[in-house]
């Protein structure tokens, strides 16, 4: 069983139904019924533009919360997200081209 845990330091600051942002991840919430670790990323590490792309290829991300919560996190970390990119990654998703 696979559950999100804090470490020291760390606190959660926004959330949707499968991500949530902490003071230092983007962090997908774990399905307990799932084994392994929840997928995340490092808010420092969040700035690299194909973060998006190659997270919302993955057949169990809902591109839109992907987004929802990628815009809370860049927002947190203190940059401004690459908006046509993000339009072309939820483009692709409604299309079928993951």
């Amino acid at each position: 069983m696979t559950t999100n845990t804090l470490v020291e330091g760390e606190y959660e600051i926004w959330r949707n139904d499968q991500w949530r942002v902490t003071n230092h991840v983007l962090e997908e919430v774990a399905d307990p019924g799932l084994a392994g670790p929840p997928y995340w990323i490092r808010l420092s590490d969040l700035h690299h533009r194909d973060w998006p792309r190659q997270v919302c290829e993955k057949n169990w991300v809902d591109p839109v919360k992907f987004v929802e919560a990628y815009h809370t996190a860049a927002e947190i970390a203190g940059f401004t997200p690459d908006e046509v990119e993000l339009q072309r990654v939820l483009s692709g998703a409604a299309s079928g081209e993951r």
